[in-house]
Formats: structure tokens, C-alpha cells, sequence
């Protein structure tokens, strides 16, 4: 009652996550040993981008969210820094990280948005891996309330504890909120 979607992102829209390593592009040579960098990634349920209002603007969604099946979506940005002039559908990226880092096939670009931060540009290029058992990410639970919203939020400490009946109550609070002091502080990119 009162809610209209739910999703999982890592983290909530005011942060970030990163993986430590290199990008690579199938048919390009590996990155010289040591070379490492921090490349934006969002580990998202597969209702991610429908619930964000973010269009897959080339290519699907996730149409198979295992391990096993190595799929990624790139957004605008990492598709024109990879790929300039190219689709990027189809063709196989990994993070480097040690010898083994597994190679992913791009299924999709999703439009550019300010996900990864408010200070970060939209075109910061990034990458979308789907969160599944095999996620690393710690994530936050985003709901879109609609009138009636306070009705909503016994539901929502609900749905963490059928997740996992040890967690605590979650602290729930409105992204207005969770935003204003990113808001008050100047620190958003015009």
C-alpha cells in the first residue's frame, strides 16, 4: 500500500562504487602490469533501469543475471571511450585485476545519468553489472512511494526483514533528504 516500485542498487544515489583494476577491450593488449584505476560500477537488480527512468537506448537489458553469464551494461560515456564510433553490443570487456579476470559480454548502453554521485558528471563513463549472489556490493533498498507514503514504510522495514531477519530496522529516509546536504554544501555539478 502506497508503494509503486522497489529496487536494489549498491548504494544509495548520493554514492559511489568503484573496482580497483584496468579496463580492457577484447582485441586490445592487456594493460601494462600495475596499472590500476578506479572504474564507477553499479551492481543493479535486473528492474534497475526501468525504475531509474534510465533508457537502454542500444541492445537489452539483462536477459540473464548469473555469474556463469558475464553480462554488462555500459552507459553513453564508456561506450564513447571504449568504443568511439562503435557499437559496443556484443563485444567483450574485464576488469584486469590479476591473470583470471573474467571477460563480460556488453548486452546493452544505458543513456547517461547522474548515478554514481552527485558530484560526478553524467558522462562519466560506467558500468552495470547485475546484482545477484555472486554481488560483492553491499546494497541499498530505493522504493518509489506514492500518495499515502507513510503507510508505506512498515511494508518497507518489511521487506528487509523477509530479506534477512537478522538485520536490524532499516533507517529509512526520503533521497531529498539523504541529497540536501550535498545540496546545501555546493557540491553538485550544474
Amino acid at each position: 500500500p502506497g508503494g509503486e516500485a522497489i529496487t536494489y542498487p549498491p548504494a544509495p544515489p548520493t554514492s559511489t562504487s568503484y573496482l580497483i583494476g584496468a579496463l580492457q577491450r577484447e582485441g586490445a593488449p592487456a594493460p601494462p602490469a600495475g596499472t590500476t584505476g578506479l572504474i564507477a560500477v553499479n551492481a543493479v537488480a535486473s528492474n534497475y533501469f526501468q525504475f531509474m527512468g534510465i533508457r537502454i537506448i542500444e541492445g537489452t537489458g539483462f536477459t540473464d543475471t548469473t555469474n556463469a553469464a558475464g553480462q554488462v551494461i555500459v552507459n553513453e560515456g564508456m561506450a564513447k571511450s571504449l568504443w568511439p564510433g562503435e557499437s559496443p553490443v556484443g563485444r567483450k570487456l574485464r576488469v584486469v585485476y590479476d591473470a583470471n579476470s573474467p571477460w563480460h559480454t556488453v548486452v546493452g548502453v544505458a543513456a547517461n545519468a547522474s548515478t554514481v554521485g552527485l558530484t560526478q558528471d553524467a558522462n562519466t563513463p560506467l558500468l552495470y553489472s547485475p546484482l545477484n549472489a555472486g554481488s560483492f556490493f553491499t546494497p541499498a533498498i530505493l522504493a518509489r512511494a506514492g500518495s499515502g507514503s507513510a503507510s508505506f514504510m512498515p511494508h518497507l522495514t518489511a521487506v528487509v526483514s523477509d530479506i534477512d531477519p537478522l538485520l536490524p530496522p532499516p533507517t529509512i529516509q526520503a533521497v531529498e533528504e539523504a541529497m540536501r546536504p550535498a545540496l546545501e554544501n555546493g557540491a553538485v555539478k550544474s
